[in-house]
């Protein structure tokens, strides 16, 4: 098993010898695995941040234009009183009905 103590000081090695100026090149900034995680995380937040969905503001007058959230797309109110029970009927019959109908055909007379 390899000790991180010894791929640390590779990588750190390995960073000093690239942050060394190359012949015909001017010098770089010295590139430690810290500086190169911090550069990668602002890349990725900001370009997360860039992104926009929506260009122009919603019009609520018009007549194309429904209301947008959480539970505004659903058929049914799930924070009603009766929605758990209903919820357990929907689910009971959905699940017995195959039973019913499987009896069903048992017993009738051909």
């Amino acid at each position: 098993m390899i000790e991180p103590a010894v791929l640390w000081s590779e990588i750190v090695e390995s960073a000093e010898q690239e942050s060394q100026p190359r012949c015909n090149s001017t010098p770089r900034q010295s590139r430690t695995p810290v500086k190169m995680l911090s550069r990668a995380a602002t890349r990725t937040t900001s370009a997360v941040a860039r992104r926009g969905f929506h260009t122009t503001r919603p019009r609520m007058s018009s007549p194309y234009h429904y209301p947008e959230g959480p539970y505004s797309n659903l058929p049914f109110n799930p924070r009603s009183k009766w929605f758990g029970a209903g919820y357990w009927a929907f689910m009971a019959t959905g699940f017995f009905a195959p039973f019913g109908i499987a009896v069903y055909q048992t017993y009738k007379t051909q």
